[in-house]
């Protein structure tokens, strides 16, 4: 796939890139061709550049392409800040909105994935206590919020460690987000929600 541009999706992207490079045994020559063809608008402008400049020495010009990529893309800050952007601007989920609260595992996930990537563990690392995890807990119902202090609590308790590490946070917001989608669990819920409207109404 086309790379986004974006920093937050830079490291997957070359991953699955250069995977598949070893597997085609791609000349330096055939790497700087495909690395223009899937590059972003933007990171294109410059890999286009580099290769105009050096024509008869692409192994330079993939240098050159590859170390701007990870300035400008790729740095520990960036991957940083762009994801907790991403996190601050997502809305507020309410009770009966399932798809945002898969939409919020996934982001969830998506960290997680970057976290373990030793380049960012560290800044990453503010995840795995309260101060990480409670700004993603107050965009949650409270009926969500109740559940993972609960949870929490069980496994502090059990673990003798002093917060649950992100990894048990992400899993739990999976778990919650599959039982929030389940047809029949959301049937039975908004059957609930329904009789409750009417006693309102009538009183």
């Amino acid at each position: 796939m086309s790379f986004t541009d974006q920093p937050e999706t830079f490291t997957a992207w070359k991953t699955s890139f250069q995977g598949i490079l070893r597997e085609l045994h791609a000349t330096p020559g055939e790497e700087l061709d495909l690395l223009i063809k899937w590059l972003g608008p933007e990171s294109k402008k410059f890999a286009m550049s580099m290769r105009t400049a050096n024509p008869k020495n692409p192994k330079n010009a993939l240098k050159l392409i590859w170390q701007r990529l990870q300035d400008r893309y790729g740095s520990p800050e960036l991957v940083e800040a762009a994801l907790k952007s991403k996190l601050d601007k997502f809305p507020f989920v309410s009770l009966c909105d399932g798809k945002k609260l898969y939409e919020l595992a996934d982001l969830l996930t998506e960290i997680a994935a970057v976290k373990e990537d030793p380049i960012y563990s560290t800044l990453l690392a503010y995840f795995d206590s309260s101060s990480g995890i409670l700004p993603i807990l107050r965009k949650l119902p409270l009926n969500i919020q109740e559940k993972w202090i609960t949870r929490a609590a069980v496994f502090k308790r059990q673990s003798g460690q002093p917060h649950p590490p992100f990894k048990f946070f992400v899993d739990f917001m999976m778990e919650m987000s599959q039982i929030r989608n389940d047809p029949a669990l959301c049937l039975q819920e908004r059957k609930k929600e329904n009789v409750q409207h009417k006693v309102i109404n009538r009183k």
